[in-house]
């Protein structure tokens, strides 16, 4: 009998334990040592506001389908990418390490295989 050369999980939508936390230790990696440089590059300095348009930017460049809606100090938005769970979670954690930097240590975010959504209040940062 062959074996698979595939390993099979139970469940193939689910990630496993280390990949997941691989994931978010390069998402992190990226955040904290390439994002900023490239926000200074791009905006020529490094806050929440100019992170937030440097993310907007790259959304849209990417051609994914997205919504932001700016209530008061708060900013919601949602992408569509349809690049499978693996790319939200990686997202998310790239995201979270950055906002992070800025003080927010509350972000709410919403992980699905095709979206990712996620709000920030600015309201107490300077």
């Amino acid at each position: 009998m062959e074996r698979p050369l595939i390993p099979i999980f139970p469940n193939p939508f689910a990630l496993p334990s280390d990949f997941a936390s691989m994931l978010a230790k390069i998402a992190e990696y990226i955040a904290k040592k390439e994002t900023r440089d490239f926000v200074l590059m791009l905006r020529n300095e490094y806050n929440i506001t100019s992170a937030l348009d440097v993310i907007e930017t790259w959304i849209r460049i990417a051609g994914y389908p997205y919504r932001h809606e700016v209530n008061f100090s708060k900013q919601a938005y949602t992408i569509q990418h349809e690049m499978g769970r693996k790319w939200s979670v990686y997202l998310k954690e790239q995201y979270e390490s950055l906002f992070e930097d800025f003080g927010l240590k509350r972000v709410d975010f919403t992980v699905t295989d095709t979206t990712l959504s996620f709000m920030v209040d600015t309201e107490h940062l300077a």
